[in-house]
């Protein structure tokens, strides 16, 4: 277990260097058919919900929705629990997994370690057996309603 990584392209390189489940960078982005997926998702999303925020409570947090009187989806209830999940769009990876830990709060409110538990709890409810992990905080954030993290694991 390696824990909070760096986010920096030269460190993700090193580190890349010595697990090669890390993603250097030049992977860390999705493929370009994930990422045509991507964006033609974030343009529906725009025009089917109210905001990002309720997609994301929908969809991450299934939260139920209602349509607004603009004709939207709406999201009333607002969650109060984590959810790890495979990542929608992952980055591509040679080896290993892409994972998202999704937080309940738009802003950071838990610790580096809080975060490591959170993961370890995680997977331990996901009965992977043997595994090492990573996970940073994404510097170029394209959905910042919620606070999450990216989480690259490898299962032995």
């Amino acid at each position: 277990m390696l824990g909070h990584i760096s986010s920096e392209l030269d460190d993700l390189d090193f580190l890349h260097n010595q697990y090669k489940w890390i993603p250097n960078r030049n992977q860390i982005r999705p493929s370009k058919n994930a990422l045509y997926d991507k964006n033609r998702t974030l343009d529906w999303i725009k025009y089917e919900w109210q905001s990002m925020g309720d997609f994301i409570r929908a969809n991450v947090f299934n939260l139920p929705w209602n349509i607004h009187e603009r004709g939207k989806k709406i999201v009333r209830e607002h969650p109060t629990w984590i959810v790890f999940q495979p990542s929608r769009w992952p980055y591509q990876l040679d080896i290993g997994e892409h994972y998202i830990l999704w937080y309940p709060t738009k802003e950071r409110l838990v610790s580096d370690y809080q975060i490591d538990l959170d993961i370890q709890n995680s997977i331990h409810k996901l009965h992977f057996g043997p595994y090492d992990y990573a996970w940073y905080i994404n510097p170029k954030i394209s959905i910042n309603d919620y606070f999450h993290v990216q989480v690259f694991l490898i299962r032995y």
